[in-house]
């Protein structure tokens, strides 16, 4: 009897520990989504998982402090808004990122830039951990359609695994034994883009950058900024 007990005990615990792992994906009802930037024949279309918490209650793409994404396209030079008595050489970098949260900096690149935003999943989280795995591969058709749509010159995934997500998508689509998929940061070679562009009925030129969360440290900053330049 004792021994029966302890299987149980053994195999409750298995399964505690099999829910305390999925029971990362997490849903915030009361946090509005964050409208996409799309219209046609954009210059370039970025990418993203799905809004943060802060970009949620700001309105505001990568909004959140640890966010690297802003920093780094005013690094590059791809956006430099001028705000008077500070300059990115003087090190205001952090009031300059402070005052784009007020900033509709969003909406500067859209309007005048023609760069685009859209995210693979609408809905806001803390992290990408809070997702769920079937819901984003539910949501590769919807961005398909998006880039079918608009027709951007460039498609820039911030995050590889979006990426990955598409390229797995269109191989299932072809054959159940599709390879899983694997992809380096940067440009994307023909050869992996020729089914988004059958798909797309045109070619867009495919980058992949690592995510710009604060969370994401797995790629040097540096190496950040090089891929931002490649744009």
């Amino acid at each position: 009897k004792r021994e029966k007990a302890e299987k149980q005990k053994n195999k409750s615990s298995k399964i505690e520990k099999k829910k305390t792992k999925t029971s990362k994906v997490k849903y915030y009802h009361h946090l509005k989504e964050v409208p996409d930037l799309l219209k046609n024949n954009l210059r370039c279309l970025f990418v993203g998982y799905n809004p943060s918490i802060k970009s949620s209650e700001n309105c505001h793409r990568y909004a959140h402090p640890t966010n690297l994404f802003w920093r780094l396209l005013i690094q590059v030079e791809i956006f430099t808004p001028q705000f008077k008595g500070l300059s990115v050489s003087n090190g205001d970098m952090k009031e300059i990122i402070r005052r784009l949260n007020f900033e509709n900096a969003d909406l500067y690149l859209f309007n005048e830039l023609d760069m685009g935003f859209t995210d693979l999943i609408a809905r806001p989280t803390r992290n990408i951990e809070e997702l769920d795995a079937a819901e984003m591969a539910h949501s590769v058709p919807v961005l398909l359609d998006k880039i079918k749509t608009h027709r951007p010159r460039v498609v820039c995934f911030v995050g590889k695994n979006i990426w990955l997500l598409v390229l797995k998508h269109l191989g299932s689509a072809k054959t159940t034994q599709a390879p899983k998929p694997s992809c380096s940061y940067g440009v994307q070679p023909r050869t992996l883009t020729t089914g988004l562009a059958s798909v797309a009925g045109y070619e867009p030129e495919v980058h992949v950058f690592p995510s710009t969360s604060g969370l994401v440290t797995g790629v040097l900053r540096t190496a950040k900024e090089e891929l931002f330049r490649g744009l």
